[in-house]
């Protein structure tokens, strides 16, 4: 393993021991030890030697001394997100490698996430990792089928949908395929819980006439970004998605509200197609109950 150095933001050399090769690609950050500091995770992908790139995450500790403890992450990827999962009071880490070959051989570019526990030493372990979960499409409960070029975790966030204090997760593959419309995208909704993420009361949502504004188009990359905020200050966090090929690549962002009474998504992008066609308002199929906001129907794709 070789020594590098990473800029921190006082301008500062941060070192660390990194890969040989590794491209930062994005930032995320919690108190996964519980010290009442917030400690940094740098993901992105890289390699040792003559290895291909596959995903990397390094964490760096936060304290009253600054920088302190550092190691890189066994499960890592260009794509995270933190919060509570299993709501122990440690901050988690989920990390989305889209591109990477899992642990059972399925094939690279269909994707994997991990959920890395936080705990006293920080999330997961340097030696092997043991504290986390890995989730694919081919993982028991989880609807859909691995295939290249899926990007499953190409986008992850967390957020409490259902106020239980227990913080979900949604999970973006946007080269996933719907019929014939190629790289349309989905999205799943996984709830979080005392053991960590569960497959009881998975959601996945895709565009569709009936719920979601639109229809599944080739490359609109639904899911691409993603987003779990409280935006009404009601204690449950909505569904901010987005399919940036949308339209032609005009692109396209679909609001999900989460708290009861439901209220349907609603669509917002620069095309005047938006408001007409086939992307008029549809119907909603409201779902009152609280524990559970997000209500699919038996095809798995639909909210309402």
């Amino acid at each position: 393993m070789s020594y590098g150095r990473v800029m921190s933001s006082d301008y500062s050399a941060l070192s660390l021991y990194v890969p040989a090769v590794f491209r930062p690609a994005s930032l995320t950050m919690g108190d996964y030890n519980k010290d009442r500091a917030d400690d940094l995770v740098i993901l992105g992908t890289g390699s040792y030697g003559k290895a291909g790139l596959s995903g990397r995450a390094v964490y760096v500790s936060g304290g009253r001394g600054g920088w302190a403890d550092r190691y890189e992450i066994s499960g890592g990827g260009p794509v995270g997100a933190s919060g509570d999962v299993n709501k122990d009071g440690y901050t988690d880490l989920v990390v989305g490698s889209p591109t990477e070959r899992d642990s059972a051989g399925n094939p690279s570019g269909a994707g994997v996430i991990y959920v890395h526990f936080g705990g006293p030493g920080g999330p997961g372990s340097p030696a092997g990792g043991s504290n986390r979960q890995f989730w694919t499409q081919n993982s028991p409960g989880v609807p859909g089928i691995n295939r290249v070029g899926d990007r499953f975790g190409g986008a992850v966030t967390v957020g409490d949908i259902n106020g239980d204090g227990y913080g979900d997760v949604a999970i973006g593959a946007p080269g996933n395929d719907m019929g014939t419309a190629l790289d349309a995208g989905t999205v799943w909704v996984m709830r979080g819980s005392a053991t960590g993420l569960t497959t009881n009361g998975i959601r996945t949502l895709s565009q569709s006439p009936r719920a979601v504004p639109g229809t599944p188009g080739k490359a609109d990359q639904f899911g691409g970004a993603l987003r779990l905020i409280d935006a009404d200050r009601n204690f449950r966090a909505g569904l901010i998605a987005s399919a940036p090929g949308e339209d032609t690549n005009d692109g396209r962002v679909w609001v999900f509200p989460a708290p009861a009474p439901a209220s349907p998504p609603t669509a917002h992008g620069p095309s005047t197609a938006a408001r007409s066609g086939p992307h008029r308002r549809r119907p909603f199929r409201g779902d009152a109950r609280p524990s559970w906001p997000l209500r699919a129907t038996d095809e798995m794709e639909l909210l309402g």
